[in-house]
């Protein structure tokens, strides 16, 4: 309990809802922003994705806030975030974000409950749990991390700046890895093709973004 006027420690999303709820978190928000502390079951009118590879601010975040900021102040110079953090997460946020707007649609408007999504596994309670090159374990996959060329990651950055702590990372991998998973271009292009298509079939991508992202594994110059 908490005295009147105090905020609660955790504070949970209700019980007793009638309307549909759906909560989409980054890697970031898991520990970096507390949401791990407020995990909650899906329930009847609660579901809950948590989005592998994905970062609480990522660049195509960034992207969108220049453009717009280009329409209100022509001719103003955008600052350089990467110059300022790093190389910025480029994750498949958004993607995800589509396919979880059409979900939520879908619910309100016939009651077809959102897909239930894999949590991130965790390490200790402390932490996201990663494969051997960096990616997280559990969530909602798609291609950028079952089929990947870098490591995506969007921890908190607890010793940076606030804005570059959300920002995450991307590393790309090495030559030497590539060639490694992907002996051949065709090789790289049907497997994204195989876990684009299982996503769409999952309902975490749509399937108009399942097919730029086969397009663009396409011409990729991938494992060279």
């Amino acid at each position: 309990s908490t005295a009147a006027g105090d905020s609660p420690g955790v504070a949970l999303i209700r019980t007793d809802f009638d309307r549909p709820v759906l909560t989409i978190e980054t890697e970031t928000d898991l520990f970096g922003l507390g949401f791990f502390s407020a995990r909650q079951p899906d329930s009847r009118f609660l579901h809950t994705w948590e989005m592998a590879g994905t970062a609480h601010a990522d660049q195509s975040t960034l992207d969108y806030g220049i453009a717009s900021g280009h329409v209100w102040s022509p001719g103003e110079k955008a600052p350089s975030f990467t110059g300022l953090c790093g190389r910025i997460n480029d994750g498949p946020q958004g993607y995800m974000i589509r396919a979880a707007f059409a979900a939520l649609q879908a619910w309100t408007a016939d009651g077809t409950q959102p897909a239930a999504a894999p949590p991130f596994v965790v390490t200790d309670g402390t932490a996201i749990a990663r494969d051997a090159r960096g990616n997280a374990l559990g969530g909602i996959r798609t291609p950028a991390v079952d089929v990947p060329i870098s490591a995506l990651d969007g921890t908190f950055k607890a010793k940076t700046s606030i804005i570059c702590s959300l920002f995450g990372s991307v590393t790309p991998f090495d030559a030497a890895t590539l060639e490694q998973l992907y002996p051949t271009h065709d090789v790289y292009v049907n497997k994204v093709k195989a876990a684009a298509a299982d996503a769409v079939k999952k309902t975490f991508l749509l399937p108009a973004d399942a097919a730029t992202i086969v397009a663009q594994a396409a011409t990729a110059p991938i494992p060279s």
